[in-house]
């Protein structure tokens, strides 16, 4: 019975490093648009993972995370990728700011998801 209480443990320990994981390399790539939109280039590439990330937010992290985080994150990637769609037709700096803003939530997310 310990062997199985130890195994979990791990198992559940393991699961939350990739909880953080994955929650910091999103906040890593809301950085790294916003950084190339700032340097005038438009990252297309990024664009499309921020999109198919902000479809499928919900799903993968239901269970992961409370709701109000899962909530608060999914509307701030969904804002993100809108931001950085309209963003190569109007270039505006708050914009920018609003991205690493949804970063940090991002990087909050990774934090108390060890907690």
């Amino acid at each position: 019975m310990i062997d199985l209480f130890k195994t979990k443990s791990m198992q559940d320990e393991q699961s939350s490093e990739e909880l953080q994981d994955a929650l910091y390399k999103v906040a890593d790539l809301l950085d790294d648009v916003s950084f190339d939109l700032e340097n005038g280039v438009y990252p297309h590439g990024k664009c499309a993972q921020m999109d198919m990330l902000s479809l499928n937010l919900h799903d993968a992290l239901v269970g992961d995370l409370p709701d109000e985080y899962l909530e608060v994150l999914k509307n701030n990637l969904n804002s993100a990728v809108e931001i950085e769609k309209m963003y190569a037709y109007k270039d505006d700096p708050n914009q920018i700011q609003k991205l690493r803003m949804a970063a940090g939530y991002f990087r909050a997310a990774a934090i108390l998801s060890t907690i």
